[in-house]
């Protein structure tokens, strides 16, 4: 499986333009936008549409710029875009389990009581993807002048449940970093995406 995912464009025109032509060239399956798509909410419906128009499957989280029932509200107006805030997405052995929002604390006490639900989706043999916008705590995509902001309560679930993969965003001077906890590949795409082979 190939995955586009991208961070953070804050309503970017010229961000959706290179998202969209990469998800092209590149023949892409998935694409995964992991929050921090507007600015504050603005222009929120004319950026859902822009990227349904790129006729990609699409998977997002909100950021802690977007609202979390709005967001699920405008999404349902478009095919082929899933909002996958505390759910789960599936794929054949593929399985995308999304928490969104965020970005300022280091625990999640809604998530910790969530995330034993979300594991319930979880099959032997699942190549399992964590999207989330807040990044986990003490990786190389967490440190703002040198010190670690991610969310303990992240890390905690990526060391106990080893995903395949953590697409995180949030912390632009992060952008296209990347970090590896014992099998879990844990990657800030940035603004401009990046592409992952799964």
């Amino acid at each position: 499986m190939r995955i586009l995912a991208f961070a953070d464009i804050h309503t970017s025109l010229a961000a959706i333009r290179n998202i969209k032509d990469k998800a092209i060239a590149h023949d892409v399956d998935y694409i995964v936008c992991v929050g921090d798509f507007t600015i504050f909410g603005s222009e929120l419906l004319n950026v859902l549409k822009k990227f349904n128009e790129i006729e990609k499957p699409f998977l997002l989280v909100h950021g802690n710029h977007e609202d979390e029932r709005k967001l699920r509200t405008a999404c349902s107006q478009f095919k082929n875009l899933r909002y996958i805030h505390a759910a789960a997405y599936r794929d054949g052995s593929y399985l995308f389990l999304g928490w969104g929002g965020g970005g300022f604390s280091f625990f999640d006490k809604s998530f910790e009581a969530h995330s034993v639900q979300l594991t319930r989706y979880v099959k032997p043999g699942d190549n399992v993807v964590f999207v989330t916008h807040q990044p986990p705590y003490n990786t190389k995509v967490d440190q703002i002048m040198g010190q670690p902001v991610g969310s303990k309560s992240f890390r905690k679930f990526i060391d106990n449940e080893k995903p395949a993969l953590v697409l995180c965003g949030h912390l632009h001077e992060n952008f296209n970093k990347e970090d590896r906890l014992g099998p879990t590949r844990i990657i800030n795409p940035g603004k401009t995406g990046t592409l992952i082979d799964l």
